[in-house]
């Protein structure tokens, strides 16, 4: 054959390959499908060694490769993009590509990138020829001979930029294809699983698009609804108007209700009105303009009138109703909107904003800021930190603060869009940053995915769509889900619910009735609960598949039940509270009366509970009273009830007795249980009980009057020592009102002049030597005669009246002591008690101290103040800046009854007192207790290393006095030296200036 007809035969065979791998293109699906058919045609036909398809756009990816299997070296996409992995790519490649030319290469004459990237792939030579989706640099074909250069003539060339369009045309004409059914899937999976309503009406005015959520509102499925009127869904009184709006859209230009957000009222497949918020816009369609709408069931929302008035405002008024200044800007700063607000906080010029920078926006702002490159530099910096947000406030020029809150505004993907700006001046109104907060919540709270995990499945029971919060609530990885498969979806379901068969039995039943809709709760394995709707999915009466809406309501259901339990029971032990309590009590009654047998009340009282808390704190006293009510409930029988009523306080329902004696034995064990010390955090609490016993019977046989009983016997068995029980009687009862008339009788005792002051000389042991005196409260009752302090200061304190009461002692001893001096006497300081109730309000003790002594002259020297370690304890870690500023005064502090409380190092080394008063139930046994020898020993030294004064209480013998002054104390009180004196006898002792010691009789 001639060479004129060989060259001939090969144009048409290398035509021939051209058509039919264009052809495959064409006709496949995607390009991946085409490829494996058309690149061996080419490569055969054109007599190369491999033939590849690259696309460069978004990232160079090898699509293809064709080789002969003789050809070294084999190349494979992992070992050619190793290949060419860090080659540059020839700059003389990328222009001719750019420009859609080919580009010819020869390893024999070609040098640089293009030498090394032939010589990698083992190519001799190459022709590439560029592929243009539109406009568009798509990729590259590629040709290569292997075992021998080759020269490419002009038609070879020609033919193969024809196959390169045509496989570019039908690039692009796939991407098309796919993204307009990407968009159409869109469209329909919206439209079917939207929460909202969307209808469509033609020119005629007759329905032809009514989607699930509009059936769920109307009743009407889209069969019943589609080629009905639009009217026949309004109310009656409604449609003249509504049509009015609607009909307007018979025009071509722009008419004011399209798109305008209004209420209709419709009706129901049931007969019944339901208020819509709806929005229509024109549709062209044939035969003229109809409509297609979004309608939103507000019935439930107008019962919320607050709800109601802020979605008008936020769906109405949008930026310029807001409170707060806003200003919007993009990804790549530039503004992009800000409301009227914003541009009169900032006194801006409006009509020369237009199209205005940042910087711009700036430049006009800065005459108003205080710092403003504090402000510019950090809206700046946030801006450069595109995951956080920020709050700060700002002072103004003019005197206005105003808040500022950016915020990150992100896509649905969660993709940064930008930042948007609050500003609020809270000047004068500190509320509007709360209602800016609801309202921000509120916002973002609409533009993140639904509360609900959503899944759509289609017919076939494949998933066409499901949202993130349902595989978080389900905790299903979301590679299995995006199979798409429901099965193995709906298997990992059940694994996590607690009744798998009911589940189960439940998805079976509504796959086979399509048509049914159900909600229903239930419980998953891991006691979470779950709110569930089914709603079917279904077009022109034909199945589409349905939609299961799932929602965590484990929270709700708690709640209810804590509520619930927080009714009937106690908060911090998990014991009854009174109310059940008294339920027990009316149960037991009923059950007695029936002829059962009897029962008791016991009301138990922790012992110096107070002092728990004022030392170690409330938090401490918590935890010992959580021990308590455990011990109460391990040690009661199962048929008792145990409660607490608030504070310290504790009862038993002691059920099934034949004797009162039975309750007794329960009284007992308790008691000895709670006098065994506590462990809370390190620290040992010794406490104990008192208890109550009231027995049903003919004086109490109703539940108040068996508590009223108890707590009149607790109150006996606190009187006489604590530690013990006692049953009540009609002598307790009597007792208890008596006390209730002391009290009254007191009240009306410190305004009626019969209180009075005695007082007992503080001396020197040596000498006798009179260095200071107490003052002790008297009380001149009018029928009992001259009372103690012993037995109506507890009660002054239990019926609140201490403070009165304090404050008269305080002002009687400064009166008393100014008149002393102005009798010409020596000066001595005159101590004080202070009560730890008046502690409650440290303030007010401060003002009256101050007060007295100004009122009487008295200089702040001669007074002390008395006060217990447990109030010491106390001042220490709330008030001690008070007793700080008293000391400061002059006034002089004193512990009394040391060693009896909660004694502590600490106090004393953070709060210096002036003296420690060693306590009388010391004192009174150091002849013959040697512990007692250890802890009055030791409070010497202790105050002798501190530089404390020390002084003992109750010194009545010469033993005790030798003693103690034997071991370094020099001041001493007690009937050895003087009984507490009055005003008159104290005088005429001052004046003597000593005291003679009392001798034995």
């Amino acid at each position: 054959m001639a060479e004129g007809d060989h060259a001939l035969a090969y144009r048409d065979r290398l035509m021939h390959a051209v058509t039919i791998g264009a052809a495959a293109i064409v006709k496949a699906a995607s390009l991946d499908l085409a490829m494996p058919e058309a690149l061996p045609i080419l490569g055969e036909a054109l007599g190369v060694d491999r033939v590849i398809i690259l696309r460069t756009n978004p990232a160079p990816e090898l699509v293809h490769i064709w080789q002969r299997p003789e050809t070294p070296p084999q190349m494979d996409k992992p070992s050619f993009e190793t290949a060419v992995a860090d080659l540059p790519a020839p700059s003389e490649w990328q222009a001719r590509m750019k420009d859609g030319k080919p580009w010819v290469a020869q390893r024999a004459t070609s040098e640089g990138a293009a030498h090394a990237l032939l010589m990698r792939l083992g190519e001799q030579s190459q022709l590439t020829v560029p592929i243009f989706a539109g406009s568009r640099l798509w990729g590259y074909l590629g040709f290569a001979s292997c075992l021998a250069a080759r020269d490419w003539t002009e038609p070879e060339i020609d033919l193969l930029n024809i196959f390169s369009d045509i496989a570019g045309s039908a690039i692009m004409r796939h991407e098309t294809a796919s993204a307009l059914e990407e968009s159409l899937e869109r469209f329909r999976s919206i439209t079917t699983a939207a929460r909202d309503g969307i209808i469509a009406m033609g020119a005629t005015r007759l329905v032809e698009l009514w989607n699930p959520a509009a059936e769920r509102i109307t009743g009407y499925s889209p069969a019943e609804a589609i080629g009905r009127p639009i009217s026949e869904f309004i109310a009656p009184r409604y449609i003249a108007d509504f049509m009015e709006i609607i009909d307007s859209f018979d025009v071509t230009s722009e008419v004011a209700a399209n798109g305008k957000t209004m209420e209709i009222v419709a009706m129901r497949k049931d007969g019944t009105e339901v208020t819509l918020e709806t929005s229509f816009a024109q549709l062209r369609c044939s035969g003229g303009w109809g409509g297609v709408g979004v309608i939103r069931d507000v019935t439930e929302r107008k019962a919320n009138e607050a709800k109601l008035i802020f979605a008008n405002t936020l769906l109405k008024s949008e930026m310029e109703a807001s409170r707060s200044g806003v200003l919007v800007v993009d990804s790549d700063v530039n503004v992009v909107m800000f409301n009227r607000r914003f541009v009169d906080m900032w006194h801006l010029p409006a009509e020369q904003l237009a199209g205005v920078t940042l910087t711009e926006l700036f430049a006009y702002a800065r005459p108003l800021l205080t710092d403003p490159e504090r402000f510019v530099a950090g809206v700046y910096n946030l801006l450069g930190h595109r995951d956080q947000d920020s709050s700060e406030e700002y002072a103004l020029t003019d005197g206005r603060i105003i808040n500022r809150d950016i915020l990150r505004l992100s896509g649905p993907d969660g993709g940064y869009l930008g930042r948007v700006g609050y500003f609020n001046d809270v000047t004068d109104e500190r509320n509007a940053a709360e209602k800016l907060q609801f309202a921000n919540l509120l916002l973002k709270t609409q533009m993140e995915a639904s509360l609900d995990g959503i899944l759509i499945v289609n017919a076939e029971m494949k998933i066409i769509a499901f949202n993130q919060r349902f595989a978080e609530i389900w905790r299903i990885p979301l590679v299995n889900i995006q199979k798409g498969d429901d099965a193995p979806v709906l298997a990992s379901v059940l694994t996590k619910v607690k009744d798998e068969a009911t589940f189960a039995a439940s998805v079976a039943y509504l796959y086979a009735h399509p048509e049914e809709t159900r909600h229903d709760e239930f419980e998953t394995s891991d006691g979470r609960f779950i709110a569930r709707d089914a709603i079917p999915l279904i077009h022109e009466g034909v199945n589409l598949g349905r939609g299961w809406f799932f929602r965590d309501i484990t929270e709700r259901k708690q709640a209810a039940a804590y509520a619930l339990k927080m009714a009937r029971y106690d908060v911090l032990t998990g014991l009854a509270n009174r109310a059940v309590f008294v339920e027990a009590l009316q149960h037991a009654i009923a059950a007695t009366r029936r002829g059962e047998k009897s029962f008791a009340v016991i009301y138990l009282d922790l012992d110096h509970f107070k002092d728990v808390n004022d030392t170690l704190g409330h938090p401490a006293g918590d935890q010992l009273l959580r021990q308590i009510a455990d011990l109460l409930a391990s040690t009661t029988r199962v048929t008792d009830t145990v409660a607490r009523f608030g504070g310290d306080e504790f009862a038993v329902v002691v059920s099934d007795i034949n004797d009162p004696a039975d309750a007794a034995i329960l009284a007992k064990k308790l008691i000895a249980a709670l006098a065994a010390p506590f462990h809370v955090w390190g620290n040992e609490i010794h406490t104990g009980a008192s208890i109550g016993i009231a027995s049903y019977g003919a004086e109490a046989d109703d539940a108040e009057t068996l508590l009223s009983h108890a707590d009149v016997a607790l109150y006996r068995a606190k009187a006489e020592g604590r530690g013990n029980y006692r049953f009540f009687t009609q002598a307790m009862d009597n007792e208890v009102q008596s006390r209730v008339k002391l009290g009254a009788e007191l009240r009306d005792a410190i305004n009626t002049g019969q209180l009075f002051l005695m007082y007992q000389p503080q001396v020197e042991i040596a000498n006798g030597h009179i260095n200071g005196v107490e003052a002790l409260v008297r009380w001149r009752h009018p029928e009992r005669g001259v009372l103690r302090p012993d037995r109506f200061i507890p009660l002054a304190e239990h019926i609140g009246i201490i403070g009165r009461l304090g404050n008269w002692v305080l002002w009687a001893a400064c009166r008393q002591a100014r008149l002393w001096l102005d009798a010409g006497l020596a000066p001595v300081r005159i101590a004080v008690n202070v009560s730890a109730l008046q502690f409650k309000a440290p303030i007010a003790l401060e003002t009256e101290v101050a007060a007295a002594l100004r009122e009487t002259a008295l200089p702040p020297h001669l007074l002390e103040l008395e006060l217990t370690e447990t109030v010491l304890v106390a001042v220490t870690r709330e008030h001690s800046d008070v007793l700080e500023r008293l000391r400061m005064t002059g006034v002089t502090i004193a512990i009394d009854d040391f060693g009896t409380g909660y004694s502590s190092l600490e106090y004393l080394r953070r709060f210096p007192v002036n003296r420690i008063k060693i306590a009388q139930v010391f004192v009174k046994e150091v002849e013959t207790e040697r512990d007692d020898v250890v802890i009055v020993k030791a409070t010497i030294g202790l105050a002798r290393e501190l530089a404390i004064e020390v002084i003992a209480e109750g010194v009545e013998t010469e033993a005790q006095a030798s003693l103690i002054a034997g071991w370094g104390c020099k001041e001493a009180q007690g009937f050895l030296f003087s009984r507490p004196l009055s005003a008159e006898d104290a005088a005429a002792a001052l004046k003597a200036g000593v005291v003679q010691r009392r001798t034995s009789s």
